[in-house]
């Protein structure tokens, strides 16, 4: 968390040094980054950099702690589990805005895919929590479902909110985070994703 002091900048002033902070996690994961950088493209020196961040892990967290924000404002109540709708619409809705919030904050991608490429253990730490919460939420959405009676009651929750999340966070890897993003190939995955959950596996001519 930030000290103080920076959140007592002028807004100008912290918006510049979040622009040199997305610059240079977009050039190296949070390892290789360089403090000396972020200083020189701010415009700060170096002594008023550990005035309002601990180290550069601090701004790290904080960076993405704000990307995350700025997420959950962009996908309103589909990240809510307390509006009603059911978890395969949801998750194609998702995946729609995904693609929109794609395509509006490109600048979010290159220290995205840095993230994604550390061997930080840190920041495999937060790329974890990160997948409990999401799996944790999931898992929220489809058990109301299963007091509805629009998932069976027979699908354990936790296992198919795993499998969504790691369906969803290989997309990020393969098609979220690309230059080329192709949104027609998204939908069609999900699409296919929501047939198999809709149809399952089995041959019911051969149950």
């Amino acid at each position: 968390m930030p000290k103080t002091t920076f959140f007592n900048l002028s807004p100008d002033k912290r918006q510049r040094i979040m622009d040199a902070a997305i610059k240079e996690f977009s050039r190296a994961p949070i390892e290789h980054v360089n403090v000396s950088n972020i200083v020189r493209d701010s415009g700060i020196s170096r002594g008023s950099f550990y005035q309002y961040f601990h180290d550069k892990d601090d701004l790290y967290t904080h960076f993405f702690s704000t990307i995350g924000q700025v997420k959950m404002t962009y996908f309103g109540t589909l990240f809510d589990a307390r509006h009603d709708m059911p978890f395969i619409d949801r998750l194609y809705q998702m995946h729609l805005k995904g693609i929109a919030f794609r395509l509006d904050y490109p600048e979010f991608v290159p220290p995205s895919r840095m993230l994604l490429q550390s061997n930080d253990p840190k920041t495999k730490a937060m790329i974890k929590d990160s997948t409990r919460q999401g799996i944790d939420l999931f898992e929220a959405m489809i058990r109301q479902d299963q007091v509805k009676g629009r998932i069976s009651s027979d699908v354990d929750s936790w296992v198919l909110a795993a499998i969504t999340i790691t369906f969803m966070n290989t997309f990020s890897m393969e098609d979220y985070l690309q230059d080329d993003l192709d949104p027609d190939t998204i939908k069609e995955k999900v699409k296919a994703l929501i047939h198999i959950f809709k149809k399952g596996i089995t041959d019911h001519v051969h149950r």
